[in-house]
């Protein structure tokens, strides 16, 4: 969440990790890239968002761990296979595992076969 109490769509340049959706020989992977300065690792949630247009009050929702946490030295990016992922229908959320940071959110990657290489 930023400072005006919305969530970004994106992941949030502030964070200095950027997060890149990618295909290897036809396998889905992020590339994680950490510009903290420190060692982090992140982890990919569902995303808990919802929301009452009417002031209902709604049921708690809870995260639930996706993926990760994977590690990233500083200064430096890893790769991590990202396959179990495609199947998702809803918005990803990317968090720091240590103090649970907000990354942002991203659409799960597409599950592409390998006629769309040829």
């Amino acid at each position: 969440m930023d400072g005006a109490g919305t969530y970004s769509l994106q992941i949030d340049w502030r964070s200095h990790v950027y997060l890149q959706q990618v295909w290897r020989n036809a396998e889905p992977e992020y590339l994680v890239f950490n510009q903290t300065g420190g060692d982090i690792d992140v982890l990919t949630e569902t995303t808990c968002l919802i929301i009452s247009d009417t002031g209902e009050r709604l049921p708690p929702c809870y995260a639930v761990r996706l993926a990760g946490p994977w590690h990233v030295p500083a200064d430096s990016y890893s790769s991590f296979p990202a396959s179990d992922l495609a199947s998702r229908t809803e918005w990803l959320t990317f968090r720091l595992a240590t103090g649970r940071k907000y990354l942002g959110m991203l659409w799960p990657p597409l599950a592409l076969s390998r006629a769309h290489y040829r």
